[in-house]
């Protein structure tokens, strides 16, 4: 029995605009992770007019990318 972890995280839609992009901006990976398991639209895009997918690139690098979506199930949903 792993137990139940409960998240709680709170979104500013005008600073952020998604809740994706406001866990990779404040650093949540857990959250993060959650999201991207549970189907997070990895084109919405920010404020910037800059979607999740070229967020989280943009922070961790291509290799780094890969890996938390593939840990996610999320490889075989992007685009390019």
């Amino acid at each position: 029995d792993k137990g139940i972890q409960l998240v709680v995280f709170s979104v500013r839609t005008s600073e952020h605009g998604r809740p994706g992009h406001a866990a990779l901006e404040g650093d949540h990976m857990t959250c993060l992770s959650l999201l991207l398991r549970r189907g997070a639209d990895l084109e919405a895009k920010n404020h910037n007019q800059q979607t999740l997918l070229q967020c989280i690139r943009k922070k961790y690098g291509q290799t780094r990318t890969d890996k938390l979506l593939k840990e996610s199930g999320n490889e075989c949903k992007i685009k390019g």
